[in-house]
């Protein structure tokens, strides 16, 4: 081993922590008698690096226990991160999201083309938006999404790339649609019935009524309502 080399290491006294470093002084025939030592207080340095290494953590697991799904593009629109949720959804390895576009990991180009144009309005205007997505998947079926993009701004307040959320609201929509197609069979099975049916909301005003109802009453749909 080379003794002429410096030795640095650790030491804590007390609640200080040094950084040590020796430095051999060899003599003209090579043999080391003396050291140069430098001792740096690092305490308050490995005390930031600490409060660094925790917030990081924290933030990371916040990020990726997220049931959204979260990424964000650099100003070209490629990927710089993306949460768990985010590959769970597409099915997407992290290392095949980094450093490619919607474009290249897949995704439909007219899809590709709504996007880019919503990440134009988002950098032109430096404003979040709020938008719906339509995709179809493998399987035949049709997947919703409500996605956000918002811009990011370095520590000047200059837009440097792009912060998405993404949520499934496959689930919302299909139940809405169904809630109409109720609603629609409801009314046309009403329309015809020899009774007169009169159907009231919360407030007792009048949401629906059929033809006989009216009839009944001897007053217009208007005038009903």
């Amino acid at each position: 081993k080379d003794t002429t080399l410096p030795i640095r290491f650790e030491d804590e006294v007390g609640d200080i922590l040094y950084n040590n470093t020796f430095y051999p002084i060899p003599d003209p025939s090579g043999r080391i008698e003396q050291f140069i030592v430098i001792n740096h207080d690092i305490t308050e340095s490995r005390r930031a690096q600490e409060a660094l290494r925790i917030n990081v953590e924290r933030y990371e697991l916040i990020y990726n226990s997220s049931r959204d799904g979260i990424f964000s593009l650099n100003m070209d629109g490629y990927f710089t991160s993306a949460n768990r949720s985010f590959c769970k959804e597409f099915k997407f390895d992290l290392s095949y999201i980094i450093g490619h576009t919607f474009k290249e990991v897949g995704l439909p180009v007219y899809l590709c083309d709504e996007l880019d144009n919503f990440k134009k309005q988002v950098l032109e205007t430096n404003n979040s938006i709020i938008f719906e997505l339509t995709l179809p998947v493998q399987d035949g079926n049709i997947r919703y999404y409500e996605l956000i993009l918002n811009p990011l701004h370095d520590e000047k307040e200059n837009i440097v790339g792009l912060g998405g959320s993404l949520r499934n609201i496959t689930k919302r929509k299909e139940t809405n649609q169904a809630l109409l197609e109720t609603e629609k069979r409801f009314r046309y099975l009403v329309k015809d019935m020899p009774v007169g049916v009169i159907l009231y909301g919360p407030e007792s005003e009048v949401i629906m009524s059929n033809p006989r109802a009216l009839e009944l009453f001897g007053v217009t749909k208007d005038q009903f309502a």
